[in-house]
């Protein structure tokens, strides 16, 4: 769970920032509590292209800056629609 000043303390995405500005569609949408990792109640929402990347990738410092930790319900403001129905994976 994350605290989000707009819609208070609700499941959060780790976003990439094409998703967060709105200019990459589709979204690939893995919902929190479906990553297999228990540790992490967080769900993913990345354009195709940051869906793609590596393990090894995503552990660059440079990527680090790419992605933001948002709410469902900034996502699916983002996305104009429940982010449920986006679900991809």
């Amino acid at each position: 769970m994350i605290n989000c000043t707009k819609h208070g303390t609700v499941r959060g995405y780790i976003a990439c920032t094409h998703v967060v500005s709105g200019e990459a569609l589709p979204v690939h949408l893995i919902p929190p509590g479906d990553s297999g990792v228990d540790e992490v109640d967080l769900g993913e929402a990345l354009c195709a292209t940051c869906c793609e990347m590596t393990a090894e990738q995503l552990n660059d410092d440079a990527v680090l800056d790419r992605v933001r930790l948002i709410c469902t319900g900034c996502l699916s403001t983002i996305l104009g629609v429940g982010a449920q129905s986006h679900r991809t994976h």
